[in-house]
């Protein structure tokens, strides 16, 4: 596979990310244009932001996502339900291989309000040392023993998005 690279066109850019194998996963195949394309299901979508930040838009915005997707409903090609489903997402994150991953969707399934037995999966597979859970900014000193992880941004900034 090629490294990472991006594009633009008028109407858009894109960057086109690599992917390990193991990670490709939790896509659909749709017809656009009368063109087969694959789009990830929300899970996947939100798994992808939260693994790659940098081109998901921060970590604002997977809290956000997260946040929202409690009383929003999805067209999948299972057919439409409401909200996330949180053991797809959990048995997801379990797939993608990253203990740091595992350690910030825990942390913000709790935060969100999402946190119910399953959470406790991510436990389990988090991360062994302290990670980041914005691994953009440095760290700070507070740590959440729970999912191993360096709280380096506060609640307010997490949900300053709520404010506007």
């Amino acid at each position: 596979t090629s490294p990472d690279r991006a594009d633009s066109y008028p109407s858009a850019t894109w960057t086109a990310v690599r992917l390990q194998p193991h990670k490709f996963f939790g896509y659909q195949k749709i017809l656009y244009a009368d063109l087969p394309v694959l789009i990830a299901e929300p899970e996947k979508a939100v798994l992808d932001s939260l693994d790659h930040l940098e081109y998901g838009g921060g970590i604002q915005v997977v809290t956000k996502a997260l946040w929202r997707s409690r009383t929003r409903t999805f067209d999948t090609s299972e057919g439409t339900r409401e909200g996330l489903d949180i053991a797809k997402l959990i048995q997801y994150a379990k797939a993608m291989r990253n203990r740091s991953l595992s350690s910030r969707l825990g942390y913000l399934l709790t935060l969100t309000e999402q946190a119910r037995e399953e959470v406790k999966e991510l436990e389990k597979h988090g991360s062994a040392s302290p990670v980041r859970l914005d691994p953009t900014l440095p760290p700070n000193s507070k740590l959440d023993r729970r999912f191993n992880l360096n709280v380096n941004v506060s609640y307010e900034q997490l949900f300053d998005w709520r404010r506007s």
